[in-house]
């Protein structure tokens, strides 16, 4: 009626016929407070569970950072005693031996330690 009192002779350009067997939809249910309770519970603990899993993330690659830090030092400190041994006695050294000698104190180093995977 508004349409066409406002001047439309053809309101049905702007709005559909209502169907005869229309039912309208129904209204929404509110929650109950435990309801509620218990949805923002469950959203607490898979926050709690995806920061659990972020820090569990950021220890992991903390630890793959000081790894390979350790490493690099120890490879460093390797040539650098290699290089002190040759200057002190003036010969030159056998780089595959010393890399077998090293590598088996690092390996009994490795077994000295609690809870630390030998490489």
């Amino acid at each position: 009626k508004m349409v066409e009192l406002s001047g439309f002779k053809d309101s049905s350009q702007f709005f559909n016929a209502i169907p005869a067997d229309y039912q309208p939809p129904a209204p929404e249910q509110k929650q109950s407070p435990e309801e509620m309770l218990a949805m923002v519970q469950v959203k607490s603990i898979e926050a709690d569970i995806q920061k659990k899993a972020a820090d569990l993330q950021l220890q992991r690659e903390d630890m793959i950072r000081k790894d390979d830090r350790e490493r690099d030092k120890l490879e460093i400190d390797k040539y650098v005693k290699i290089r002190e041994l040759e200057l002190k006695y003036g010969v030159q050294l056998n780089e595959i031996a010393l890399n077998a000698e090293i590598e088996r104190d690092r390996n009994a180093q490795m077994q000295m330690q609690p809870g630390m995977p030998a490489q």
